[in-house]
């Protein structure tokens, strides 16, 4: 029997490795998906102590490996800015130097982008930061997270340091230092809905970073007009407009943190009047909105998920790991009964040549070895999921 890299054992074993690999890529892809929407509700959110959160799970880092061929000097440091967005079949990249710049194409397909020739590089999910000098030709294999499923591990079992609170709390009327609340409104005022976006939102009132941590009062100057006024400095950081019944104010997060560059923004809504005041101070164990988006993350609807959010891409994922676990172990027992048989051969058969007898069965023996590890990876893998879900 001759084995060949499109029929017979090898065949085989070239299937089963494809479908391995492709599972273990998209289980990386899936496990970093998880690790960054959790980290990033989690640094949306403050401690019982007032701090923001910080990252629940361990992930791993991007890797980069330069074409032997590359003639220039050039460096890329990749960062992941938003995993659920890199190509869901965790093939990364294929960075490309001309003399247009950067281009990026997903491995493996022709899907690709054009990046231009900044030393800082935008690419789906990614940031990319360019150092020293790039030659035509140059090319990178960019690996967004490599081993995922495998670094992903819990950073903390402190309850203390879930990140359960929203970044502020709504009290109508004034607060005391020592939190007393003093409500002389004429009007009403409550908060109807929070959330957390990379653009304030049209008509809100935004405050800056800089400010974030401090206590802030609206302090409305007729039924419909507000100033946001901060109680640590007595600085008016912004004014506003109640319109429709409503109005939105949009928190920037500071800059340096896991959240810089998003805003917390709160609507409220109500019938205020002149001379009403409405404190928002940093939310605290009185507060557990943030705990809630946390907890929806896992039903939640993601088109850029496999399966449409992460429940189904696990899901998915588990019944193609299945499969292939199913197919790793019939090719081993396909392999065992096809390295007996050159066994018996070997001994057996007279008149032969010796060294091509020995050549078959040492590629025999090889394929059981890569079958053997297939069904090992494909059984880790499995668990890993199991244990995920």
């Amino acid at each position: 029997m001759k084995l060949t890299a499109t029929g017979g054992a090898i065949g085989g074993l070239m299937s089963s490795f494809t479908a391995t690999t492709d599972a273990g890529r998209q289980l990386d892809w899936t496990a970093g998906a998880i690790s960054g929407l959790v980290n990033g509700a989690q640094a949306e959110g403050l401690t019982g102590n007032g701090a923001l959160g910080s990252a629940l799970f361990a992930t791993a880092q991007p890797g980069v490996t330069p074409a032997a061929g590359n003639t220039g000097s050039a460096v890329l440091a990749p960062s992941v800015s938003d995993p659920s967005a890199l190509p869901s079949s965790g093939q990364g990249y294929t960075l490309s130097y001309s003399a247009s710049g950067w281009s990026a194409t997903v491995t493996g397909t022709s899907q690709s982008y054009a990046l231009g020739s900044s030393s800082s590089l935008t690419l789906n999910g990614m940031n990319i930061a360019v150092t020293g000098i790039a030659n035509p030709g140059d090319s990178f294999q960019v690996a967004p997270q490599p081993g995922a499923a495998a670094a992903m591990r819990v950073t903390t079992t402190n309850p203390a340091d879930l990140a359960v609170a929203d970044p502020y709390v709504l009290s109508e009327g004034s607060v005391s230092t020592s939190g007393q609340v003093t409500n002389s409104n004429a009007g009403t005022i409550s908060e109807s809905s929070d959330t957390v976006l990379a653009a304030p939102g049209s008509g809100a009132a935004v405050v800056p970073a800089s400010a974030f941590g401090d206590t802030f009062e609206l302090r409305f100057t007729s039924n419909s007009a507000y100033d946001v006024v901060d109680t640590t400095t007595a600085t008016t950081l912004a004014s506003g407009t109640f319109s429709g019944g409503s109005t939105d104010i949009a928190m920037a997060y500071p800059s340096g943190s896991a959240s810089a560059g998003r805003y917390w923004q709160v609507r409220l809504s109500g019938a205020p009047a002149a001379g009403d005041v409405v404190t928002l101070k940093p939310g605290g164990l009185d507060s557990g909105s943030n705990a809630q988006r946390m907890s929806d993350i896992w039903r939640a609807s993601d088109t850029a998920l496999p399966g449409g959010s992460v429940q189904g891409a696990l899901s998915a994922l588990i019944g193609r790991t299945g499969a292939a676990s199913s197919a790793a172990t019939a090719l081993s027992g396909n392999t065992a009964s096809n390295l007996s048989t050159a066994q018996a051969d070997l001994s057996d058969v007279a008149g032969v040549n010796l060294d091509d007898q020995a050549e078959q069965l040492s590629e025999y023996q090889q394929a059981y070895q890569a079958a053997a590890k297939v069904i090992t990876t494909a059984e880790a893998m499995f668990k890993s999921l199991i244990n995920a879900v």
